[in-house]
Order: structure tokens, then C-alpha cells, then sequence
């Protein structure tokens, strides 16, 4: 990604960080989630923080993005910080109980991704996820689950009735791993939508005036 954009990749001093940061893993027994970001002109920042606790227990819910994405946008592809629109769908999901995240469609209608996540819908005992090319990314968790020759998986164009008549719905995230999610019903997706709008309003002024 780097390459494709031109960044200057200080390899080995990210390295010698990662390592730093990893040496004693036995500080860290449930595991870190660590983030690089880079810059253009070569400078970088890690953070990293404690594993987040297991979602399992919840029983998770999903939604359709009011918002469209491009699949001709190529930062649908890369894992930039160009993502308002994601982070406006994530801001969302706050608002409303057991939302896990927002699923978004492309100009033709295509199912695509998560805000967050990448989807796969379990229809006639086959996993199907979006290909690239409706515009999305290429998650970690996704990919091993491609590969996974325990399942029937494959990469296929998925719509929203698709959703609606899937067996089962599930989110990928190489943080969160695999989560079980159901597709809220229009009729109670409307009334959760009324209720994310009335919240995201003063959550989104407050951090308008946290900025200034």
C-alpha cells in the first residue's frame, strides 16, 4: 500500500518498534491490538492497547447505510485515513443498541462492506463475500477465511435481498474475528434509524465544538 501511494517505508525502524513492543508478551496474555500509521514523508506512529473484551456474548444486529459508496473509489481498497463516511457509520452505531455495524451499498446496488467489517452471508450452506471490485477491502480475517478449507467460501455479487434471505450473517474483523450478526427488519430499521438521528446530532455537534 505504501508503494501504491508513493510513502516513504522506514522498514527496519518500524520493525525495531514492533519488536520493542512485543518482546514480552508475556505482559500481554490475552494479545495487543497495535496500530502503524505512516506519512508520506516517512514518519510513523505505533500505538497499542489491551485486546478488546470477547463480543460473543452479545447478540449483534446490522443495518444498511443510508449513505452510497463508489466502487471506482480507490481508497475503498487501502486502509487509509480517508474514511469519512465510515466513520460517520460508526458514529451511528453508537446510538443504537446492539448495532454492530452498518452495511453499505455501491452505485449498482451491490452490497459491499462494513464500516468496520467485511461480510459474508451463508446462502445454501456456501459463504459469499463481496469481491474488491464492488469496492471494498481486502480484510485480514477475510482473506483466512477464503482460504479456509473447512467452509464452502466463495467471493460472489450480493444484494440486499440476498441479506434478507441469507441462513445465516456473519462480520469479519482480524481484531474482533468472526461475529454472528442478524439483519434488523425494515420496519424496526426505521424506527432505529429515528433514533440514531436524534442521537448522532448532538454527539456529532460535540465533537464539532471538541475540535475548534
Amino acid at each position: 500500500m505504501t508503494r501504491y501511494f508513493g510513502f516513504c517505508f522506514p522498514e527496519k525502524a518500524i520493525r525495531t518498534r514492533l519488536d520493542e513492543i512485543t518482546s514480552d508478551s508475556r505482559r500481554w496474555p490475552l494479545g495487543r491490538r497495535i496500530r502503524l500509521q505512516t506519512w508520506k514523508s516517512g514518519e510513523f506512529h505505533v500505538t497499542h492497547e489491551p485486546f478488546p473484551a470477547s463480543l460473543s456474548s452479545r447478540k449483534w444486529k446490522i443495518a444498511f447505510a443510508s449513505e452510497r459508496v463508489d466502487s471506482r473509489d480507490i481508497f475503498l481498497r487501502h486502509k487509509t485515513t480517508v474514511r469519512e463516511t465510515y466513520d460517520r457509520a460508526l458514529q451511528l452505531t453508537k446510538t443504537v443498541a446492539n448495532l454492530f455495524d452498518l452495511i453499505f451499498l455501491n452505485e449498482r446496488q451491490e452490497v459491499t462492506e462494513g464500516a468496520r467489517s467485511n461480510l459474508f452471508a451463508v446462502i445454501d450452506g456456501i459463504w459469499i463475500t463481496p469481491p474488491v471490485s464492488c469496492g471494498l477491502l481486502a480484510g485480514v480475517k477475510r482473506e483466512q477465511i477464503l482460504r479456509d478449507h473447512r467452509r464452502k467460501v466463495s467471493e460472489g455479487v450480493l444484494y440486499a435481498d440476498d441479506l434478507r434471505r441469507a441462513d445465516q450473517l456473519h462480520m469479519s474483523n482480524a481484531v474482533r474475528g468472526l461475529i454472528q450478526v442478524e439483519l434488523i427488519p425494515e420496519g424496526e430499521q426505521k424506527i432505529a434509524w429515528d433514533q440514531a438521528e436524534e442521537g448522532s446530532n448532538s454527539s456529532l455537534s460535540l465533537s464539532s465544538m471538541a475540535f475548534r
